[in-house]
This record gives structure tokens, C-alpha cells and sequence, in this order.
């Protein structure tokens, strides 16, 4: 059992002082309204871990919103409050964070995939509500005694995922999906009795909103590194073919997948619209698309198809100027909203070929930012009328700058363009 000390050892060497102070804040604010509080949840866990978490949650045994908000009251911030929960969220601007209350609490379901109804309750039967027994662990304010009731430090020892009970994925399927998030991201295993009422449990998903699925999918791409491993786990679990109609994830589907990985490793960011063109983009049934509630998916994923068989064919012939390439690309129907996910996807799946990573990083990094200095305006002050002429010569301006024929600036643009007009030889 981890000692108070221990716990108050791996806060410091964790977290900011700024964050601490926060927590003997909501101590000092709890005790003074003698409400027993508690540090639960993910925070607990990866505080056990000794890995960063930033999302402070507090289980309180008496009433949460007037604890938050007399803490908005006496330290500022803004609160937003759930009262047919017992729930409040305090936010900070300094340290910037949104801190969860939470009245301890019972759950119970109408049906399997419905939102809980709550009732006020124990810190035993919060505990026991929760999804898996590494979540289900508490820290006690203020004295940062360890609550573990259902061996959530074992199967953290031991690095195993394993349900509370046996109704666990009935009662909310969505589980399914956090079990295996967890399992890939810590390194973990579902143990072999979880793993069959996970599997036992798949229809249950039928009655869970396409809206809360999609959820559980964003916050798997977030995963980003551990991203391909949780799509192929689920896959291989039967999960992916059970909702979308035998969607698997193949091999080449895994290393598209591990390819955005390293897109987001070079760029930073990538959108999570990227991630549902690739794992969407071998899907042909319609109803599939109906049934994910984003009525545009279905046409942005021809869009990305398109955009695939251009760069192949663009690949495969002759050494053309960077321009012709960049045109080609510009006539595909993108919309401006989905350009950069629809580059993303296309560099992902095209990343077994050299060649068309190269054309599209080309485009995405560089040529697609390109354009002249000149407008219109300058155009017509050079003694050109307004009209179709004037459109072609910036068309023109512009392929030259990408091609590399000058360097972009507003004397060398207008030069060249006077030497067009003087020869004749605009398009």
C-alpha cells in the first residue's frame, strides 16, 4: 500500500507548485464546510504511475456545487454546474484548468447504452460504479491515505485492465472502447474474463447514440503514437466490423495509420477528420455513412479517392513542373474546411510509396502557400483592362513562382509580368 508520504512525494515530483497549491485549496475549502473530499479517477491512477495528468477530478460526500462555488467565490474562476448529475466544473484561467466535482454517487441504467440516472450516495458505491479497478481507486484529503477497494494497486502492479462486474459493458458499452484505449496506452491486458464480456457484449453498442461512439473514436486518435495499435485491437476484437459493416483494420490500413502518427510527430497536429478519411476510406456501404451521423463523410471520402488517383497518376508520368502538379491537385473538390485532413489522409495512405509522399508534402509544405505579391489592381495600374486576362497572367505569375523561374518579389513579379504584356506571351 502506498503511504501518504509516498503519495505527497509523487504530487511534487509530478505537478507545479501552482497545481498543488490548487489541490490544498479544495482541501482547505472542503474541510472548512466539513465536506469529506476525495482525488478519484484517472488522476489517481496515473499519479500512481508516476505519469503527468492534468485533469483534477474530486469526489465529494456532500453537496459538490456549493463547494465549487464557494471556491469561484473566494479564488475567481467560472463554474458550470449539472444539478440532475450532482456534478460541477470549476475553471481557471491561472493555472489553466478545468477542475470536476462530483457528489459521490449510484448509478443505475434503463437500459443498456442510456445515460445513468444518479442518486447521492457512498464513496464505496462511487467507487464501485466505475469502469475498471484501476480507475476505481480515491486519495483522502487531507491526509492522502490511498482508498483501494476493489484491487485497483494489484491489477496496476500486474498491469492488467479488469471490469468491476460482470453488467460492466451492458450497463455502458462504450467501456468496450476504454478498456482497450487503456490496455494499448499503459501496455496493459484485458484480463481473460473481462475480455469475454467484452466480447459477449457487442450488441450492446446497437443501442448507444452514434454521437457518444464517435466520442470514444476522437479520443483514439488523440492517442496519436498509441493510436494503430488501438484501431487493430478493436479490430481484431471484432468491435470495428461489428458497427461498420466488416470494417477491419488490414495491414496496410495499420501502417496508414502509423504514418499519421509520424505526420503528427513532424507537424505537431493532425485533425481527427484526417483519422476518419483513413479508417473510412475502404468503406463502400452507404448506410455505413448514415448511421455515423457526419453527412459529409461520405462525400469527402470520394473527394480523398480522387485525390489518391490524381497523385498516382501524377507519380507515374513523366517529370512535370511543380505547378502543372500543383494545379492538378487544386482541381480536385476539396473544401477548404477538409483540405488539410484530406492531405493528411492522402499522405497516410500513399505512405508506402516515395514518390507521392514526396508530391504531396511538396504541396501541403510548400506550393500550396505560394502566391504572388501582384494582385489585380496592380495589374490594371500596369495598363491592363479589367477581365478574363487579368486572372490568366496571376494563374501565370503564380506557376512561375512555384516552378522557381523568380524569386517573389513585388519588382521581380512586375517585371515579368511587363515582359509578358511587351511579347505577348501570357496564356
Amino acid at each position: 500500500m502506498l503511504t501518504p508520504d509516498e503519495i505527497k512525494r509523487r504530487l511534487h515530483e509530478t505537478q507545479s507548485i501552482d497545481f498543488l497549491d490548487l489541490i490544498t485549496a479544495v482541501s482547505w475549502q472542503a474541510e472548512h464546510q466539513s465536506i469529506p473530499i476525495y482525488l478519484v479517477g484517472g488522476f489517481v491512477r496515473d499519479l500512481i504511475l508516476n505519469r503527468p495528468n492534468k485533469d483534477l477530478d474530486f469526489a465529494v460526500e456532500g453537496d459538490s456545487i456549493a463547494l465549487a462555488s464557494a471556491l469561484s467565490e473566494r479564488f475567481g474562476g467560472d463554474i458550470c454546474t449539472y444539478p440532475e448529475f450532482g456534478t460541477a466544473t470549476w475553471t481557471r484561467d491561472y493555472p489553466d484548468l478545468d477542475i470536476d466535482f462530483a457528489m459521490t454517487r449510484r448509478e443505475t441504467y434503463d437500459h443498456p447504452g442510456a445515460l445513468p440516472t444518479v442518486s447521492r450516495s457512498t464513496l464505496q458505491d462511487d467507487l464501485r460504479r466505475r469502469d475498471f479497478t484501476i480507475n476505481a481507486m480515491a486519495i483522502r484529503l487531507p491526509n492522502y491515505e490511498v482508498i483501494d477497494r476493489f484491487g485497483g494497486l494489484a491489477d496496476l502492479e500486474n498491469g492488467v485492465i479488469r471490469v468491476l462486474h460482470d453488467q460492466s459493458f451492458i450497463d455502458d458499452p462504450t467501456r468496450i472502447f476504454r478498456a482497450v484505449r487503456f490496455e494499448q496506452r499503459y501496455g496493459f491486458t484485458i484480463e481473460p474474463h473481462t475480455e469475454s464480456l467484452l466480447r459477449d457484449s457487442l450488441p450492446a453498442l446497437d443501442q448507444v447514440s452514434s454521437y457518444r461512439i464517435n466520442h470514444e473514436l476522437k479520443l483514439i486518435f488523440k492517442e496519436h503514437e498509441k493510436c494503430p495499435d488501438v484501431l487493430q485491437r478493436l479490430s481484431d476484437l471484432n468491435v470495428l466490423a461489428y458497427l461498420y459493416d466488416g470494417l477491419r483494420v488490414t495491414e496496410p490500413l495499420y501502417w496508414a495509420f502509423r504514418s499519421l502518427s509520424h505526420l503528427y510527430t513532424e507537424y505537431k497536429y493532425i485533425s481527427h477528420e484526417a483519422y476518419w478519411l483513413v479508417l473510412f476510406n475502404q468503406i463502400e456501404n452507404p448506410t455505413v455513412f448514415a448511421r455515423l451521423e457526419w453527412e459529409q463523410l461520405a462525400e469527402f471520402v470520394q473527394n480523398l479517392r480522387a485525390l489518391l488517383a490524381a497523385v498516382a497518376v501524377l507519380a507515374d508520368a513523366e517529370q512535370q513542373p511543380a505547378s502543372e502538379v500543383a494545379r492538378s491537385i487544386e482541381s480536385i473538390k476539396m473544401k477548404k474546411e477538409i483540405r488539410e485532413s484530406m492531405l493528411e489522409a492522402a499522405m497516410a495512405l500513399h505512405n508506402w510509396n516515395p514518390r507521392h509522399m514526396t508530391l504531396l508534402k511538396n504541396y501541403r509544405n510548400r506550393w500550396r502557400h505560394i502566391h504572388p505579391k501582384l494582385n489585380g489592381r496592380d495589374l490594371q495600374a500596369m495598363g491592363l483592362h479589367p477581365g478574363p486576362t487579368i486572372g490568366r497572367i496571376l494563374r501565370q505569375l503564380r506557376d512561375a513562382l512555384i516552378d522557381g523561374q523568380i524569386i517573389s518579389t513585388r519588382d521581380q513579379e512586375r517585371a515579368l509580368v511587363q515582359s509578358w504584356i511587351d511579347n505577348g506571351t501570357f496564356n
